[in-house]
């Protein structure tokens, strides 16, 4: 049988061709753990490197990069990834994407924030003119304050004061007050109070003095 040369040529081939196959099997093995060992490497030439110029990028990049200038090569992709995520990042926290109820809800919280931290701050009446004849006086003025809205003015020395505006006041408003107290002994100062609704809609009542004297008009007490 052993000196049958048919046989031992058919041995032969069979020897041969499980080690090709063997052969093959090793470096499909390999060339799979390659792949998972430097699979961070390879996404990273597989996002940025075919975009690169002729030299750096491409096929002469990938062949470049096998041949041993990975780990400089690696080290400007990961800069690229890096300043990319960077980006991305702050352009979600510039464009921010919120449905209707979390609008809703950040609207509530800010609303909550500004009601517990906000001061209020009355409207402050700093004088531009004065204009006065015998039975009445014209106070010219710019608002320096809160603005105000829906106000009464409620003379206590039965004084007739009117206002122009007559309902709404916003900061940096002018307007006047006149005061007409014909046949009526007002002494150095008018006082009145003066009921109106900020732009948070909350109510207030404060008393002003209007000194004939010293022509200024001031708060006299708070809330």
């Amino acid at each position: 049988m052993l000196d049958n040369p048919n046989i031992t040529l058919e041995k032969m081939i069979e020897v041969m061709a499980f080690g090709k196959d063997i052969i093959v099997i090793l470096f499909v093995i390999v060339i799979a753990v390659l792949l998972y060992i430097y699979r961070y490497e390879i996404s990273l030439f597989i996002k940025y490197g075919f975009s690169d110029s002729k030299d750096t990028g491409g096929i002469t990049g990938l062949i470049q990069f096998m041949r041993g200038g990975a780990s400089r090569r690696v080290s400007e992709l990961e800069g690229r990834d890096i300043s990319d995520k960077v980006d991305n990042l702050l352009n979600n926290f510039k464009n921010p994407v919120v449905d209707d109820e979390e609008s809703n809800l950040l609207k509530s919280v800010d609303n909550l924030i500004l009601s517990k931290s906000s001061k209020h701050i009355p409207p402050i009446f700093r004088s531009l003119k004065t204009i006065k004849t015998s039975n009445e006086i014209i106070y010219h003025f710019q608002n320096d304050g809160g603005r105000m809205h829906s106000f009464k003015i409620n003379s206590i020395d039965e004084i007739n004061i009117s206002s122009e505006p007559k309902n709404n006041l916003e900061l940096n408003e002018s307007g006047y007050f006149k005061f007409e107290f014909e046949n009526i002994n007002v002494g150095n100062e008018v006082n009145f109070n003066l009921l109106y609704y900020d732009e948070a809609n909350k109510f207030h009542e404060e008393k002003y003095k209007y000194s004939l004297l010293k022509n200024k008009l001031s708060i006299v007490e708070m809330e």
